[in-house]
């Protein structure tokens, strides 16, 4: 799976464990309702691996802490890595142009071995990527991230395409910029809502136009018959009486001459309702005139609104029953 916060193929595919994880949680937990747990670090990291010669172990410890670089040369993009005195490691990853956001992940070393084992924990239970890494005389950090996957051996030697990553500093902790995966969990969510009541507006646009659309046309159908349609085949509209959001119906009143009635019976339950009249009236020069309106419920509602009263004259404002208000006249 690719992943489309990170446009650095290359740098994802040396580290495949670490890119399916990335996906994972940023393309699926982080924009629907993937658990805390997802993106948390495990309760107990394991604790750097101890050897016969613990001074051995606490010197390649300490030179392993900081920040570390390494710069795509095709895309001119850096993946940094931070590891702490407390067993963590982040994995900055470039965010479009924006602020990078940072992956945590446990580790573990062993420096007996030449080349020294590095173990990489991810979030999930269970998932270690076992790998080989070695300082070199100019202070470089050389890793095998190319072939690594869970559940695979660990690597025996490095490949010409191992990665040699630069040291730019001793700090430990992430900088003030860098996203965090909780961040991104928090967008994520938030987008999702956006996006959910973009959704629900534009349904509830489709509810309230169709219902307008039906006024004026039978508005054009009583100027032409001096009497309302009765069916919805009568009038010629460009949408079906069905569709995903609405169900739309026309209910004539009384003799059909003086008064219709057309409603939008919402079909989902996060929508409001919308009942659409239109009135033959008296004008202030005494001539017959039709006005409309449509009246839409407060609250989302499979009910639309009741008739509304019929207004004494043109000049007077359609009333909504209660429970609804006036939308378009």
């Amino acid at each position: 799976m690719r992943n489309p916060v990170f446009n650095s193929p290359k740098l994802l595919a040396k580290f495949s464990a670490l890119s399916q994880w990335i996906a994972y949680s940023l393309l699926l937990g982080l924009l629907t309702s993937t658990s805390n747990s997802a993106i948390a670090l495990p309760t107990q990291l394991p604790l750097v691996a101890q050897s016969q010669s613990t001074p051995t172990t606490n010197r390649v410890q300490t030179q392993l802490q900081g920040r570390w670089e390494v710069k795509d040369p095709v895309s001119g993009q850096t993946l940094t890595l931070i590891f702490t005195p407390d067993n963590k490691l982040f994995m900055l990853l470039p965010l479009g142009s924006g602020a990078p956001v940072a992956l945590p992940f446990g580790y573990r070393i062993n420096p007996t071995p030449k080349p020294m084992h590095l173990d990489v924990i991810l979030p999930e239970p269970n998932q270690v990527v076992l790998t080989i890494f070695e300082l070199t005389d100019k202070g470089q950090l050389r890793l095998q991230l190319a072939g690594t996957n869970p559940g695979q051996p660990r690597p025996t030697a490095f490949t010409a395409d191992a990665d040699v990553f630069q040291k730019i500093s001793e700090e430990t902790t992430l900088p003030p910029d860098v996203l965090t995966a909780a961040d991104m969990k928090t967008q994520g969510e938030q987008m999702t809502a956006d996006l959910e009541r973009q959704a629900q507006t534009a349904r509830e646009t489709e509810g309230k136009l169709n219902v307008a659309a039906m006024s004026r046309a039978q508005q054009a159908f009583q100027l032409e018959f001096e009497k309302f349609a009765p069916k919805f085949e009568d009038i010629s509209i460009g949408f079906q009486p069905e569709t995903d959001n609405y169900s739309y119906r026309i209910v004539p009143q009384g003799n059909q001459t003086q008064s219709v009635m057309m409603t939008a019976r919402s079909k989902r339950p996060e929508l409001r309702s919308y009942t659409g009249a239109v009135f033959v009236v008296k004008s202030e020069t005494n001539d017959m005139i039709t006005i409309t309106g449509t009246c839409e419920t407060d609250q989302p509602s499979s009910k639309p609104p009741a008739m509304p009263a019929t207004p004494r004259q043109s000049t007077d404002k359609i009333k909504c029953p209660v429970g609804s208000h006036l939308v378009g006249r």
